[in-house]
């Protein structure tokens, strides 16, 4: 009962003073240890977190400050396990794609060309 009226909270800082640019065309991987702040350096970008200060830039646009087009043409997919085990991730990947509105054709494609260049198998039945 004690935490329903006395929660403590802690603020821990996940990103701080991070800086990159990325030219068009390049392909990044984004490596670093468990807790780094990988994950949510790429949820900022791509418009799912907001940070407390400081400001980004993804195709032309602020995360988060223009309509959903920025989170549809930021191709994010994080890959995080789960002790759940949850949803197969080919299922996931589908139900973001319904999400940000991207056409069938053109997941599709993305699958098939991240699949070849990643050197991966996909099961999606």
């Amino acid at each position: 009962m004690r935490g329903l009226f006395h929660r403590k909270y802690e603020q821990t800082v996940a990103v701080n003073e991070v800086s990159f640019s990325i030219g068009e065309g390049e392909l990044v991987g984004f490596l670093g240890p468990n807790g780094a702040g990988k994950t949510t350096t790429l949820k900022m970008l791509s418009g799912l977190l907001y940070p407390t200060r400081g400001a980004a830039r993804v195709l032309g646009y602020v995360p988060g400050s223009a309509t959903t087009a920025t989170a549809a043409n930021s191709p994010f997919c994080s890959a995080r396990k789960t002790s759940s085990g949850g949803p197969p991730r080919p299922r996931v990947l589908e139900l973001n794609s319904k999400i940000y509105g991207i056409a069938p054709d053109v997941f599709a494609r993305t699958v098939a060309e991240l699949t070849e260049m990643l050197a991966v198998r996909t099961s999606w039945t």
